[in-house]
């Protein structure tokens, strides 16, 4: 029998999947600035998804869209500045470039940008994924978390999410002490 709870105390959401001794436990933590870069296809769709999850969690978000879809996101932040006006919030917390590129790139090489989803072409990712890479160092990673959080990003969910984990990316150095785990 499934059940699931949600403890406001501490931003948890529990779900017994399986059973006694299975459970899924999101915990929802603040990371502070979360960068948003949609394509032309569905850009609101995937802000929409990303800044929710961000929101929650306690975070800004700033939304670069694709140049093609800026009269659209313009629209889509005004409704959300509105709503979070009329709840004594700054409508601020979530913001838009309209930019191409050069918006996109300031904002995976920026250090402020704590957390930054890409969603477009393969090509454009790879170079994303570098450019956030460089301000990252993980020699010194936990592995005992790492190796049960990498599982579970990349099978945890069996495939019913278009976000699963595809790549795990670490030292040489690192590498057989992650088999042995």
């Amino acid at each position: 029998m499934q059940s699931s709870y949600e403890d406001q105390r501490h931003n948890e959401y529990h779900c017994d999947l399986q059973g006694p001794g299975h459970a899924l436990i999101e915990q929802w933590n603040p990371v502070g600035l979360v960068g948003i870069i949609t394509a032309f296809n569905f850009p609101v769709a995937v802000y929409g998804w990303n800044n929710a999850i961000a929101l929650i969690s306690g975070n800004v978000c700033l939304w670069n869209e694709t140049p093609t879809t800026s009269l659209i996101s313009v629209a889509v932040i005004k409704i959300i500045a509105k709503v979070l006006e009329d709840n004594r919030l700054p409508g601020a917390i979530c913001s838009l470039t309209c930019g191409g590129a050069d918006i996109g790139t300031a904002m995976a090489k920026d250090e402020r940008v704590n957390l930054l989803s890409f969603t477009g072409s393969t090509p454009v990712g790879k170079q994303v994924a570098l450019m956030v890479q460089e301000r990252f160092a993980f020699e010194d990673a936990d592995l005992n978390l790492v190796v049960p959080s990498a599982l579970f990003a990349a099978v945890g969910t069996a495939g019913q999410r278009c976000t699963t984990a595809r790549r795990l990316l670490m030292f040489s150095m690192g590498h057989s002490t992650l088999n042995r785990q």
